[in-house]
């Protein structure tokens, strides 16, 4: 074990210094030929053309090493607290490196490489690289074709303009980003509510004077409360306490139906539980935007989510991302008075018992589809065109699971009633 463990760390080491890239190597090894070939047949040319190959290698390779060893103490940051939704064009990050000069001829490379996680097995093996002739702020862009969380490590360097020598000079800076839903456009017939039946709890106002009493401010007390005349007075900060309130709460209670019975994922398993993510994240952020007022209960295979502020739904979007499908598939009778969003896949076998359970409430249902739309009582009905793999060079390399692929996927039907109402994105999955 100790040999191993030295062995990797001169192998780390060897890496780290190793001053040619991938061209520079071919262009050593030809030069290596070359100079054989010179000493071998007396060929003067493959000489002249050798020693020139190995002197440009060296002056490159020694430029860049000189210019690293001089950036190493710099104050060098990558900022990666810009969030990323999958699918999204012209996402921004950037690498800060104050007071760093390069020569003419040399530009600020950042390398990132790591494993891009889709699912709890299925990932992608993510690298790229960019350059920089300002090299202060090194701005890239970042594109991912679905959520997830990236695990990787970013790395600066000194590379020649021909890309034949290079020159690391910090540490990694491992990260892992989480790589939120994708927001998708409502569409203009799609409402966001019918306002009819939403859980409304209201306390009227009495007809005597309204009374407050005063505390001292507790956790999730509302800042609109605070007596701030009270506070400066006592040094403390008061909050006033109504027992009667005009104010109306409107509770929205959604079920993400992320069920599937398979264990094993697809592509397309994968791409309709990443938009319907999307779809509910993208239906939560709008809602709160045009109400403020109202408050979300989110229930999905494995927990429950209580949305009330802009920062629950940042939390939300964050563990949308890593959220997978729950394969034990137990249907739960369920009742709920009201209103009802559902956001389901075509994997959702037991959908038509859930709105069984809820005949007595007005259950709007948002779904994903395989193929043409299912004949339902779907209101609306939008295709999408996904496309897994970019071109140069957003590639990323996937595992084995890609091959995967579920081509005879059918939608359940829903018995069309008066409180239900559907609305369909017909899914087309390509690989390219």
């Amino acid at each position: 074990m100790l040999k191993k463990n030295i062995f990797y760390q001169i192998a780390k080491r060897f890496l780290y210094f190793y001053p040619f890239t991938i061209a520079g190597t071919v262009l050593l090894i030809c030069a290596v030929i070359l100079l054989s070939d010179a000493f071998i047949n007396l060929n003067p040319y493959s000489f002249v053309l050798a020693v020139s190959a190995f002197i440009l290698l060296l002056l490159t390779a020694l430029l860049s090493r000189i210019q690293a060893e001089n950036c190493r103490q710099l104050p060098c940051e990558w900022d990666s607290t810009l969030p990323l939704y999958a699918g999204a064009e012209d996402q921004r990050q950037v690498v800060y490196c104050e007071g760093l000069r390069t020569m003419p001829f040399f530009r600020l490379h950042f390398r990132l490489k790591g494993r891009f996680y889709v699912a709890a097995k299925e990932s992608f093996l993510y690298y790229r690289e960019f350059s920089s002739s300002q090299p202060e702020k090194l701005e890239f862009l970042l594109y991912f074709p679905l959520c997830g969380s990236l695990q990787a490590a970013g790395y600066l360097l000194i590379k020649d303009i021909l890309g034949l020598s290079q020159a690391r000079f910090t540490k990694a800076m491992p990260r892992t980003i989480y790589v939120r839903p994708p927001l998708i456009q409502w569409e203009a017939d799609t409402p966001l509510l019918t306002m009819d039946g939403l859980e409304d709890t209201i306390r009227k106002k009495d007809t005597s004077e309204e009374r407050y009493y005063q505390r001292e401010y507790m956790a999730g007390d509302k800042l609109r409360d605070i007596n701030w005349k009270a506070s400066e007075r006592f040094a403390a900060l008061i909050t006033k306490v109504s027992h009667i309130t005009q104010e109306k709460t409107r509770l929205l209670t959604i079920f993400l139906r992320n069920y599937r019975t398979q264990t094993r994922e697809s592509i397309e398993s994968l791409v309709h539980l990443n938009v319907i993510k999307g779809w509910l994240l993208s239906f939560v952020k709008a809602v709160k935007q045009a109400y403020p007022d109202y408050n979300f209960e989110i229930i999905t295979g494995q927990d429950k989510i209580t949305i009330e502020t802009e920062e629950d739904i940042e939390r939300l979007s964050i563990s949308l991302s890593t959220l997978a499908y729950d394969h034990s598939n137990n249907h739960m009778p369920v009742t709920h008075p009201g209103e009802v969003f559902i956001f389901s896949t075509p994997y959702d076998v037991q959908l038509p018992r859930l709105v069984s359970d809820l005949r007595e409430s007005q259950v709007q249902i948002f779904r994903t589809v395989a193929g043409s739309p299912a004949q339902t009582s779907a209101k609306h009905a939008a295709a999408m065109r996904f496309s897994l793999l970019r071109p140069l060079p957003h590639v990323s390399l996937p595992g084995f699971w890609i091959l995967n692929r579920e081509k005879q996927l059918r939608t359940v039907a829903l018995r069309r009633t008066d409180s239900l109402s559907v609305y369909e994105k017909q899914l087309s999955v390509k690989l390219l």
